[in-house]
């Protein structure tokens, strides 16, 4: 139980130094960056350290003001250098690329789906709602494709929420299959879904929207509902 509240409790600490970096990153120098990585290198050296010291001072409560001073200087490096080093999505908006992307989650008229490489230099595993005139039939998340992109920066609330800040019109070159355990289980019950559950009205397009995240053939009234289901 204690163990779990430390960590609570410094991931809490961690995403408010997270929060912390956003609201300065507009006045980020490199001199508030070499403070918090100073300040984490310290105390991430006396929590190493604070061992040998047990027996001349409160290690305990000292290394637990260390922990926390870690955590929230890590929260901190972890958004102002992310914004240094990183090319930003809103830069991005009305860019081509050449993409090789590993499909998240599949739906009607899009796909979600982290980027593997890109020609521009988008970060790796940045999600992207990928859309296009036709995608292959019996696409599931793990899937790989390589297509050309125009992007969008989007920062709407429903995309925010979804983690993307990028939409993309797309012209694919190619599929690949994912691999794996996980990618044959969903491949085989969106192969299979239809022939298992065709006498009952609903339950393909549910059990590939609950199982393999594919939610293309969901009709407007179960992909409403597919919002409150935790699995989708």
């Amino acid at each position: 139980m204690y163990k779990k509240r430390l960590i609570a409790t410094l991931v809490s600490i961690f995403a408010l130094g997270v929060v912390f970096g956003i609201l300065v990153v507009e006045h980020d120098t490199f001199s508030l960056r070499a403070l918090f990585v100073a300040l984490a290198a310290i105390s991430v050296l006396f929590i190493i350290a604070s061992r040998h010291f047990q027996d001349k001072i409160n290690y305990k409560r000292v290394s637990a003001v260390a922990f926390v001073v870690a955590a929230f200087s890590f929260g901190v490096l972890r958004v102002t250098i992310y914004n240094e080093f990183e090319v930003k999505t809103s830069d991005l908006d009305n860019r081509t690329d050449s993409v090789e992307f590993k499909i998240s989650d599949v739906n009607t008229y899009y796909v979600d789906a982290y980027v593997n490489s890109s020609e521009i230099g988008v970060r790796k595993g940045e999600l992207v709602r990928v859309y296009s005139d036709v995608f292959k039939d019996g696409i599931v998340a793990g899937d790989i494709f390589y297509a050309d992109v125009r992007y969008n920066f989007n920062d709407s609330p429903s995309n925010l929420a979804d983690g993307i800040s990028l939409t993309a019109s797309a012209d694919i070159n190619e599929y690949i299959d994912g691999s794996g355990l996980l990618y044959s289980i969903r491949k085989s019950v969106s192969e299979n879904s239809v022939e298992l559950y065709d006498a009952f009205e609903y339950a393909p397009s549910i059990s590939k929207a609950v199982v393999v995240g594919d939610r293309s053939s969901l009709d407007s009234y179960i992909f409403s509902l597919s919002v409150f289901m935790p699995f989708c």
